[in-house]
C-alpha cells in the first residue's frame, strides 16, 4: 500500500526528467518520464489507458488469437493430416464467422451460426467442422452471466440418409 506522504513522482537530477513508476500489463513496474509535471501526468494517463487495454486483450482474447495459441499447444506430436485438417476446417469455416469476436462474447447462437454456414455443404464437411469446433471450444468459456455454452450445441445438422436396397 502506498504511503500517504509519498510524492506523486520523483525528479532525476542526472537526466533532468520527472519520473513515475507504474505497473504494466504483466504486473512489472516500469518508469514513465517527462520534462515537466503536466507532461508526465499526461504520459502516465496515456500509458495507464494502454495498460488497461492490453490487460483486457490478454484476459479476453479474440477467437483468432485464442485459436493460434491453442493450435500451437495442441499440434506438436499430432499427425500431419490431423494438423492440416484442423487448420483448414478452422481457418476456412469457423474463424470467418466468429474470428473477430472476443471469446467471452461467443454464445450458443454464434456456434449455431457456424454450423448453419456449413449445413448446406457435404455431410463430411459438416461432421469435420463439428468435431474441430468441439476440440477448439472445449471446455466452454464461462460467461459474465455465469452461463456456459452447452455441449449439445456442437452437433452436426441431421440430414436424411438414403436407404440402401439390397
Amino acid at each position: 500500500m502506498p504511503r500517504k506522504d509519498a510524492p506523486e513522482f520523483s525528479y532525476d537530477e542526472k537526466t533532468q526528467l520527472y519520473r513515475k513508476r507504474i505497473k504494466n500489463e504483466e504486473g512489472r513496474w516500469i518508469p514513465v518520464y517527462g520534462k515537466t509535471k503536466p507532461e508526465l501526468r499526461a504520459k502516465v494517463k496515456a500509458r495507464e489507458a494502454e495498460v488497461a487495454r492490453l490487460k483486457e486483450e490478454i484476459d479476453n482474447p479474440p477467437c483468432y488469437k485464442y485459436f493460434a495459441e491453442w493450435f500451437a499447444l495442441w499440434s506438436p506430436g499430432k499427425g500431419v493430416k490431423d494438423v492440416e485438417s484442423i487448420r483448414n476446417a478452422v481457418n476456412n469455416h469457423i474463424l470467418p464467422v466468429i474470428g473477430t469476436m472476443r471469446m467471452i462474447d461467443v454464445t450458443e447462437n454464434d456456434l449455431i451460426g457456424v454450423l448453419n454456414e456449413v449445413s448446406d455443404k457435404s455431410k463430411s464437411l459438416n461432421d469435420k467442422v463439428v468435431a474441430r469446433s468441439s476440440l477448439y471450444l472445449r471446455p466452454p468459456e464461462k460467461r459474465e452471466s455465469h452461463e456456459m455454452i452447452p455441449r449439445q450445441t456442437l452437433r452436426p445438422a441431421e440430414k436424411k440418409r438414403k436407404r440402401k436396397f439390397r
